[in-house]
């Protein structure tokens, strides 16, 4: 640990110290872990973002093209891009349209919902994953390179374990905090309601035909009485 980073954590916990003497009840430990982990993602952040856009891209940017390409035939719903980035559909458009302009995406219209736009790699989209991937596999096994895989796992956990919290717990603490079900869940039933199935990989299954209300048969109307004059 930097000097710099051990004197910005002291200073920290001072406030939280001083704070503490005036307020009763302070969660040290876990406002210490608040700060742990947002400075950590800040600093994580700022260095996989300077390496990509060395490559010309955002790291959002970078972030859809690896979605993308995991998908058959390269493409999905823009909506569900949303939903695993945790950004509202505003910024994923915003990115897209970037992405867009470098030929590195296209967008296309469902052929199941001509009203939903699928978001799909191209030619030029793979040869950026191509070129970019294996660097930043690279740099990310350096970078992790002195933390044991039983170390990498309890990280992983604790992580999963806060995120969770946040989405169950949040919005009781905070009304405007954009908590939800766990995103997977709640892409498969976006998906299933709305009868889009572009993105196999989420383990949509379609409703049987007639089980589904929107394919139901209307019952003919009867005809109608003649007017009496």
């Amino acid at each position: 640990m930097g000097r710099l980073d051990l004197q910005r954590r002291q200073h920290y916990s001072d406030a939280i110290d001083e704070l503490s003497r005036r307020f009763r009840g302070a969660p040290h430990r876990a406002m210490m872990a608040i700060f742990d982990v947002v400075s950590t993602r800040d600093l994580l952040l700022r260095f996989v973002a300077m390496r990509v856009e060395r490559q010309g891209l955002s790291f959002a940017g970078f972030q859809i093209l690896m979605l993308l390409s995991k998908e058959p035939a390269a493409q999905c719903p823009m909506h569900l891009l949303a939903d695993w980035l945790f950004v509202s559909r505003q910024n994923v458009t915003g990115v897209v349209d970037v992405l867009e302009r470098k030929n590195l995406v296209i967008r296309r219209p469902s052929e199941s919902d001509r009203r939903v736009k699928l978001v799909a790699l191209t030619d030029g989209g793979f040869a950026a994953l191509e070129r970019i991937v294996p660097e930043h596999f690279d740099a990310t096994r350096h970078l992790f390179g002195e933390m044991t895989d039983d170390e990498l796992a309890d990280l992983h956990r604790v992580l999963s374990k806060l995120r969770e919290r946040l989405l169950v717990v949040g919005p009781t603490l905070e009304p405007n905090f954009p908590g939800e079900m766990p995103l997977p869940l709640k892409a498969r039933l976006a998906a299933l309601e709305d009868g889009e199935l572009e993105c196999p990989s989420l383990g949509l299954v379609p409703p049987p035909a007639e089980s589904s209300p929107r394919k139901r048969a209307r019952a003919p109307r009867a005809p109608a009485r003649p007017r009496a004059r």
